[in-house]
C-alpha cells in the first residue's frame, strides 16, 4: 500500500543540503523502528524531529499516522490536512486513492469526541512589574502557577493562576486565587497569540512597625485583608511537539480592590510549561 510506502521509504526532500538530509534520515529511520516496535511515541519524538530538519509531506503523514495509532484523532486530523497542502495534486491514480482516504479519514475524526478533551496544562510563570496606581508605588515580583484543563482542542481552557506578588520596597505582598479561561489563537504550527480572562479571592498583607512605649525597642508586625483580583492577559505562546509551553505574557494587568480602593499592576511573565 502506499501508506507503508509513504511511512518506510527512504526520506528525500528537494533543494535540501546534504548535512540537513543526513541528519533528517537517521531521525527519521529511528522513528521507523520505534514505529516497527510499536513504540509509537517515540516514533513520533523521531518524526516531528525528521521534519524540523528538513521538512517533507512523506514526513508529515508519517507523523498523522502515528498520532492515528496512539489514537489521537485530533491530531491525526490536523497532520493528515496539513499533509494534504504539502503534498498539492495527486500526480497519479494511486495518490487520488491515498488522498480521499485521508480525506475520509479527516471527516470521520471530525465527528468523533475530542481525543483530547480535558488535557492538563501546568505552566511557571515569573517576571516583573509596577503598580500602575496610586494603591502604592514601586516595582513588585511575580511567581504565578498556572494550571489548566483543555476545553476544546487546543484553544480553550479553563484556568487557574494562582499567583504570588511581593514588592521590596514597602515589603508587602499580595496572593491571588482566581478561576479564568484562555483562549489560543494559532498563528502558525505550534505558535499562538494567547488571550486570557481571570477573577477571583485576593489577599493583601502589609508590614508594620511600632515603637514599645516604655522601651523604645520597635515591634515589627503585619496587617492582613481580604480583597478581589480581575487579571486580562495578552501574550505569546510556542508549543513543542504538542508537549511543551514557552512563551510571554505581554500584557498582565492584575487589577486588585478591598471594600477602600481600587489598584492596577502591569506585569511582564516569562513561562515554561507542559501539557500532560
Amino acid at each position: 500500500m502506499k501508506s507503508a510506502l509513504l511511512l518506510f521509504s527512504l526520506l528525500c526532500a528537494t533543494n535540501a543540503r546534504a548535512g540537513n538530509t543526513e541528519d533528517a534520515q537517521r531521525a527519521f529511520a529511528a522513528g521507523r523502528e520505534a514505529y516497527q516496535r510499536g513504540d509509537y511515541q517515540a516514533a513520533l519524538v523521531e518524526f516531528h524531529k525528521a521534519e524540523a530538519i528538513q521538512a517533507a509531506p512523506n514526513l508529515t503523514y508519517n507523523i498523522a499516522v502515528t498520532y492515528e495509532k496512539l489514537g489521537q484523532t485530533d491530531a491525526a486530523a490536523s497532520a493528515y490536512s496539513a499533509y494534504l497542502k504539502s503534498a498539492g495534486a495527486p500526480k497519479n491514480d494511486e495518490d487520488r486513492r491515498l488522498q480521499e482516504s485521508i480525506r475520509a479519514k479527516i471527516h470521520a475524526f471530525h465527528a468523533l469526541p475530542p481525543t483530547d478533551l480535558h488535557r492538563l496544562m501546568i505552566n511557571l510563570k515569573l517576571g516583573p512589574g509596577a503598580f500602575a496606581s496610586v494603591w502604592e508605588d514601586g516595582a513588585i515580583f511575580n511567581i504565578t502557577a498556572e494550571f489548566g484543563i483543555r476545553l476544546w482542542k487546543d484553544r480553550l481552557y479553563l484556568i487557574f493562576p494562582v499567583s504570588y506578588i511581593y514588592q521590596p520596597n514597602t515589603s508587602s505582598s499580595a496572593f491571588h486565587l482566581p478561576i479564568g479561561i484562555e483562549y489560543d489563537q494559532p498563528i502558525v504550527r505550534g505558535l499562538y497569540v494567547t488571550f486570557a480572562l481571570s477573577a477571583g479571592f485576593a489577599l493583601f498583607e502589609f508590614p508594620f512597625k511600632t515603637l514599645d512605649f516604655q522601651t523604645g525597642n520597635p515591634t515589627f508586625g503585619s496587617t492582613a485583608h481580604y480583597g478581589g483580583v480581575v487579571t486580562p492577559e495578552i501574550g505569546i505562546k510556542y508549543t513543542i511537539r504538542n508537549r511543551v509551553n514557552l512563551g510571554i505574557d505581554l500584557l498582565s494587568f492584575p487589577i486588585q480592590f478591598d471594600d477602600q480602593k481600587v489598584g492596577g499592576i502591569y506585569r511582564c511573565n516569562f513561562y515554561v510549561g507542559v501539557l500532560l
